[in-house]
């Protein structure tokens, strides 16, 4: 039986390595059945769950973590999958955690498969990209700001890109030209001949 038991000690060793991996990376990774019940959660995914250990999720879906208004997406998500056979890709999703705290992620879902080709269950991996998410938001409401209090003062500004020769005119300064918001983007030259010599 050595040849027997150097196969099951080489799967032992690759499942050590590869459960090493998932549980000591920080995105969330999980394995699902055909009715979206958990198998496998990494450590990640059970710190966000809540829950104290990865035994608590085994057998649970989604909607016994986050609810049902919060989950359903996700699951509609997985039947698709199920059905169909084709990965999610960057999907973005919002969760909150146990602690009320909103999180942004960034999902792919990939179909499992059996030996015969059906398809058993899903893996899932979710970036947390909720610090950039943030970032954007603030970006966008700093622009938002920004074009207000141009429209309150009468004041336009415009971003010249030297590479290619063009200038960027906010809402402000196109009214300012006379220009149609067709006209956001414009060439150095056509700027110049608006303004008086």
């Amino acid at each position: 039986i050595t040849d027997r038991k150097e196969a099951e000690e080489k799967l032992l060793r690759e499942h050590t390595l590869l459960r090493m991996l998932i549980d000591n990376l920080p995105d969330y990774i999980y394995v699902k059945d055909t009715a979206s019940r958990h198998l496998i959660n990494n450590k990640a995914m059970v710190r966000l769950i809540g829950a104290s250990s990865e035994d608590e999720t085994i057998g649970k879906s989604s909607a016994d973590y986050f609810g049902s208004t919060i989950a359903r997406p996700y699951l509609e998500e997985d039947q698709i999958i199920f059905k169909s056979g084709t990965p999610v890709i960057d999907s973005e999703e919002t969760t909150k955690t146990e602690a009320g705290e909103l999180k942004y992620l960034l999902t792919t879902k990939i179909p499992l498969k059996d030996k015969a080709g059906q398809i058993v269950g899903l893996v899932g991996i979710s970036h947390d990209i909720t610090h950039q998410k943030q970032i954007e938001m603030e970006l966008r409401e700093s622009t938002y700001f920004l074009e207000r209090a141009q429209e309150v003062g009468n004041i336009g500004s415009w971003v010249y890109d030297l590479n290619q020769g063009t200038i960027v005119l906010t809402e402000e300064s196109l009214r300012i030209f006379g220009l149609s918001k067709e006209e956001t983007v414009i060439k150095a030259e056509t700027l110049a001949k608006l303004i008086h010599p």
